[in-house]
């Protein structure tokens, strides 16, 4: 299982060079909406506190219609 990133900043962008710099990211997470369906590329940055070191990488958001109920 996963713990919480004590000592982390975990940041996400819609684009890559937005992360690289550490500007315009997605400010509520939780709430975005994706521009293009239904595979989205998004990147997330994860940087050390400690050690100010970080990196950003790619990652695949899929968004599956709603189930029939």
């Amino acid at each position: 299982a996963n713990g919480p990133l004590w000592g982390y900043s975990v940041s996400y962008y819609v684009k890559q060079g937005d992360g690289d710099l550490g500007i315009n990211d997605i400010a509520t997470p939780g709430a975005y909406t994706n521009s293009v369906t239904p595979i989205e590329e998004v990147f997330v940055g994860v940087e050390n506190f400690g050690t100010g070191c970080g990196e950003v990488t790619p990652f695949e958001l899929e968004v599956q219609p709603p189930a029939d109920l």
